[in-house]
């Protein structure tokens, strides 16, 4: 669709064009539906030139919704599914559109959908409140062994299942103690005598108190000054230069840690990769400051996931590098030895690396989303698309949920996802070889991308262990999102430097199950152990780091 042409007219141009449709031969709803089309425009106008008002709120106006939350067909009956696993001979038919769409409307017919209700949603158990407080009362009038109160003749014993019950109060992020130590003088020669600190404190601020300031900024997104404007209400006042500096602290062994990671991540066979954009003020400065500088002036945030010996590892890194620069710069400590790994990213130039060499794959979602976007303009050719790239994650999930092995999941996918994606490519192209749409227009647009990408975006059919798209990348960039729409900007590129060893190292944390809070605490009280052998302080054996070192002072007492 072309864009249309502006046209001006004044009010007694416009008053005689509605003058002359209520005097022409159209039908009173032809006229109506006129005059209404000529009244939209004019309101549209006025509301963008004296209001505020958002796209969503002027696609809600007229009826259009891309949010795609789900889809009719949604839930396919497995039985069904393995059943309409098998390669049809229309797969390879080229020459009608027809029977090329036989296979997958099929098997995805909507007499083949259950609805699966997903588990979950429920009441929290008693278990789930880890770090709770356990008080037993015992009963105020009988005890184990006892005669029945009913004179039956039996005793009571302890059934050993208590009932259960939750209360939960409300408390502040820390805790302040006052130490008041005893102060003597003699009252002859004045000597004072003062009572020694418990020996267990080092410091005003404890290695807890610093960790849960990380964790509030880092994971929650909680800018420092919100933090103390909170602290000097409940009267626990905390300046967040104060908190700054305990940041600091923590970052020494933080950041240790975070080179760890970035070489372990390095050694992967699979990275995924996507950026935001961020803003630093310090490099926007310099680039006000310097406007006949040739140098970048973006700014953005990468998230790159890989995995060492099954454990996942979030790296984050801003700063003015694009995502392919950032993964060169991950790669840098990659053994020359290894094999190229499968790079996992959308289709933007940026994403590609320029040192090392990666088995390059798109996200199938990307592709996906275009069509998402037009549905409701061509509805059939949308459908059978969605349809076709719904029922590739299908089988996917059946993978997912049988846990086959990567060689075994390339294999089913070959037999199952293949001649799917092979009618979608036959009916896509004959959509533009047929002209049913416009090349420049936004079914054209989508198809082209998904053409001019097909290798990368079908490498989970040829490559073994590559993924469908990015989703889990762009899910852990909402953290680095979060922040930022927090605390707005970083004031300097050492506040993103700290940004990115806190983000990585607490995010890698969580995902492997570790509560952050105690991670970064063990850190900073055994610093000296985590700087000498740092591979013995990663999120995953930190704790049987701690065991074996208090095992070994128990014997050595």
């Amino acid at each position: 669709m072309q864009d249309p042409k502006p046209v001006k007219l004044t009010g007694q141009e416009l008053e005689r064009v509605r003058r002359e449709i209520v005097g022409s031969n159209l039908t009173e709803s032809t006229k109506s539906l006129i005059n209404g089309l000529i009244q939209m425009c004019i309101w549209l106008q006025l509301t963008l030139e004296y209001s505020r008002v958002s796209i969503t709120k002027l696609k809600r106006l007229f009826f259009i919704n891309n949010e795609k939350r789900g889809r009719a067909n949604k839930n396919i009956d497995k039985d069904e599914v393995d059943k309409s696993e098998k390669p049809s001979s229309s797969a390879t038919n080229n020459s009608n559109d027809d029977t090329s769409t036989t296979t997958t409307k099929n098997c995805l017919d909507k007499s083949n959908v259950v609805d699966i209700k997903k588990k979950g949603h429920g009441r929290l158990s008693a278990n789930d409140y880890t770090n709770s407080k356990t008080v037993v009362i015992p009963h105020p009038e009988y005890k184990p062994g006892q005669d029945c109160p009913t004179d039956c003749g039996g005793r009571l014993y302890d059934t050993n299942r208590p009932g259960l019950f939750i209360h939960i109060e409300g408390n502040s992020l820390f805790k302040a103690t006052k130490y008041e130590t005893q102060a003597l003088r003699c009252a002859l020669c004045g000597e004072y005598y003062k009572a020694d600190k418990p020996a267990h404190i080092n410091d005003k601020y404890d290695e807890s108190a610093k960790s849960v300031v990380c964790v509030q900024k880092y994971q929650m997104g909680m800018p420092l000054y919100r933090l103390s404007t909170w602290q000097n209400q409940i009267g626990m006042p905390m300046p967040d230069t104060t908190m700054w500096e305990m940041i600091s602290d923590v970052n020494k062994s933080v950041a240790v840690i975070f080179d760890i990671l970035m070489t372990l991540a390095a050694q992967s066979d699979l990275f995924y990769q996507d950026d935001t954009f961020t803003r630093i003020l310090s490099v926007m400065a310099n680039n006000k400051n310097n406007p006949d500088k040739k140098s970048r002036t973006g700014m953005f945030t990468t998230g790159i996931i890989a995995y060492h010996e099954n454990h996942p590892i979030y790296l984050f890194l801003s700063g003015t590098n694009h995502a392919g620069e950032n993964l060169d710069e991950v790669l840098t400590h990659r053994d020359p030895g290894l094999p190229p790994p499968i790079q996992m990213c959308d289709a933007l130039s940026r994403n590609h690396t320029k040192i090392v060499e990666t088995i390059l794959c798109y996200c199938l979602v990307h592709g996906r989303r275009n069509f998402v976007d037009i549905e409701s303009l061509y509805p059939e050719q949308c459908s059978f698309v969605l349809d076709s790239i719904a029922l590739v994650y299908k089988h996917e999930a059946h993978c997912r949920n049988n846990k086959l092995s990567s060689i075994n999941r390339l294999e089913y996918h070959q037999k199952y996802s293949n001649p799917v994606m092979t009618e979608l490519k036959t009916y896509i192209n004959n959509i533009l070889t047929c002209k049913q749409a416009e090349p420049n227009g936004p079914m054209g647009k989508a198809i082209r991308y998904m053409l001019n990408h097909w290798d990368k975006l079908t490498k989970f059919l040829s490559v073994d262990g590559a993924p469908l798209d990015t989703n889990i990348v762009e899910r852990s960039l909402k953290l680095a999102i979060r922040v930022r729409k927090a605390s707005l900007f970083f004031k300097t590129t050492n506040g993103t430097n700290v940004a990115n060893h806190m983000m990585t190292v607490i995010h890698t944390a969580l995902q492997s199950n570790i509560e952050p809070v105690t991670y970064l605490t063990a850190l900073q009280k055994y610093e000296d152990y985590v700087v000498k052998e740092p591979y013995q302080w990663l999120p995953w054996n930190y704790q049987e780091t701690i065991n074996k070192l208090n095992n070994n002072t128990e014997l050595a007492a």
